[in-house]
């Protein structure tokens, strides 16, 4: 009984190796690795994790942070002499001074820093289209043709994984890094500009200063990092 009992999951793991040899590609929750992948599918599946979950959620973050930087240690509004101007002293200086502070923080968040750093320098590179041409590139380094086997694609996985996050991160690098050392400075004196255009009594605190670049590249370096996620995507982007 005891050599029939340790004999059972030897016999239960040929069962299911055997289960394996003769079962369909793509059954089972077997990788499909029979099955032809479709690379201009399996870029944009890719690219849209890229987009959704890193590039989206990063640049919200980013334009949040440098707006609020921006309002808090670089510019100061004086509204005390617009209040008594504009209401006969009746206003709150303190309150009109922060309903305006508000309304510049929107407006560098919302408006300013998407056209002038997503617009007009990361779009280029960031965009889902550059991305996608990334992807197929470092694909067909590896795995050349419009359709490749899965195989190849799973055999690679970890590398390309590796290469396709690299790329991406030193474009994604080189574009905060303008953010930081152009696209900041140019929205400061931009907003201060509108404000003097709007005859607040506005002026700079503080000239804006770039950070180093190893500091930005550290916050800014953004993994989607595994096989996994390179090759989760396999099943949606087969040959039909």
């Amino acid at each position: 009984m005891r050599r029939l009992l340790l004999q059972q999951p030897i016999l239960l793991a040929a069962s299911i190796f055997l289960l394996l040899l003769v079962a369909p590609c793509g059954s089972l929750g077997i990788p499909l690795t029979c099955e032809e992948i479709q690379v201009d599918r399996l870029a944009q599946h890719i690219v849209s994790h890229w987009h959704f979950d890193h590039l989206e959620p990063l640049a919200t973050s980013r334009y949040s942070q440098l707006a609020n930087t921006l309002v808090e240690e670089h510019l100061e509004i004086r509204a005390r002499r617009l209040a008594e101007d504009g209401n006969d002293g009746q206003v709150d200086a303190a309150v009109l001074e922060a309903q305006v502070l508000e309304g510049i923080y929107s407006h560098i968040q919302g408006v300013l820093l998407p056209s002038m750093w997503w617009d007009d320098v990361a779009q280029p590179l960031l965009s889902q289209k550059a991305l996608a041409a990334l992807v197929r590139d470092a694909v067909e380094e590896y795995c050349p043709g419009d359709t490749v086997a899965a195989t190849c694609l799973l055999d690679h996985a970890t590398h390309l994984s590796r290469v396709i996050d690299g790329r991406i991160n030193a474009q994604l690098d080189w574009a905060l890094e303008k953010l930081d050392t152009e696209v900041a400075p140019k929205a400061l004196a931009h907003t201060f500009a509108l404000l003097q255009r709007l005859q607040l009594d506005v002026r700079i605190k503080q000239p804006w200063v770039a950070r180093p670049s190893s500091q930005q590249q550290e916050e800014a370096t953004v993994r989607c990092g595994s096989a996994h996620v390179f090759t989760q995507y396999l099943d949606l982007a087969r040959v039909q």
